[in-house]
């Protein structure tokens, strides 16, 4: 099954400057990845864009980013941009992000196919000719946030909130979404401190119903069966959520059930990739 990502921008990143442009910037280490999954912070360290990099050459790039937030993120970029040899351009009228289970290898319509580097049970995602997608035969409209929810993959526009999230506590690590290895970017100092002091108290997990969700709002309270709060609702899909929960109290549960907005009992329990 194969589907057309209807939700994605792409943009292009192109110049002698273009991989060193985007190395100084961004969570991960995109000279040593070919495919990778970014965030780009604010000094604070905190969550402004999530992001995947495609280093098609050292001098050309696509960026796989929520159209959501593709033009604000496309202006910061050029913030940075001064005067280095870089052309960053929107090319989502060329291009478009599918998402399968198996990789794509269509010679003359995938530009690349690769797994999600989220989580190894993710499947893949292909950049592709807009141009082409006739040829593939699209089945699925679900088939991404299906994965999405039963393997709990936070996503930022979705997920986090902008300009306060400490992205540490959304799995950035486990989810290979940030490199300790890769030296300074934008926020750096923040993530490692989190990391090395073991600061990091609230992290995600998984919620699970035996009949739809509410589409409650981002940051709605979830409390125990003691109305105590444990945590803020992210995002649902069904019977699947995600949220925020304090490690410590989750810890405390006699029974890892939680309720959120004091209406809907779910049960809690931990991502498989923690």
């Amino acid at each position: 099954m194969i589907q057309l990502l209807k939700n994605r921008a792409i943009l292009s990143v192109t110049g002698d400057d273009s991989l060193i442009f985007l190395q100084n910037l961004t969570t991960n280490d995109l000279i040593n990845n070919l495919y990778s999954y970014n965030y780009l912070l604010s000094t604070q360290g905190r969550y402004l864009y999530d992001f995947f990099v495609l280093k098609f050459l050292d001098n050309k790039l696509f960026i796989d980013i929520d159209s959501a937030s593709s033009q604000s993120f496309l202006k910061k970029l050029n913030l940075y941009k001064l005067r280095k040899d870089i052309e960053i351009q929107d090319v989502t009228t060329d291009y478009c992000i599918l998402y399968s289970k198996e990789k794509l290898e269509i010679s003359d319509v995938v530009l690349s196919s690769n797994r999600d580097p989220r989580f190894f049970k993710l499947g893949f995602r292909s950049l592709v000719k807009s141009s082409k997608l006739n040829k593939l035969e699209l089945v699925s409209d679900d088939l991404y946030i299906k994965d999405k929810y039963e393997y709990t993959i936070p996503d930022g526009i979705t997920d986090l909130s902008f300009d306060n999230s400490m992205v540490s506590q959304f799995g950035a690590e486990e989810l290979s979404a940030v490199s300790f290895s890769k030296g300074c970017y934008i926020g750096q100092e923040v993530i490692s401190r989190a990391k090395y002091q073991g600061s990091i108290r609230k992290k995600l997990f998984k919620l699970q119903s035996g009949t739809k969700i509410a589409s409650n709002k981002s940051g709605m309270e979830i409390t125990d069966l003691k109305s105590n709060k444990i945590g803020v609702f992210c995002s649902s899909y069904n019977d699947l959520g995600i949220a925020l929960l304090s490690y410590e109290k989750y810890l405390g549960l006699n029974e890892k059930i939680a309720i959120i907005n004091n209406t809907e009992e779910v049960l809690i329990s931990q991502p498989e990739w923690i």
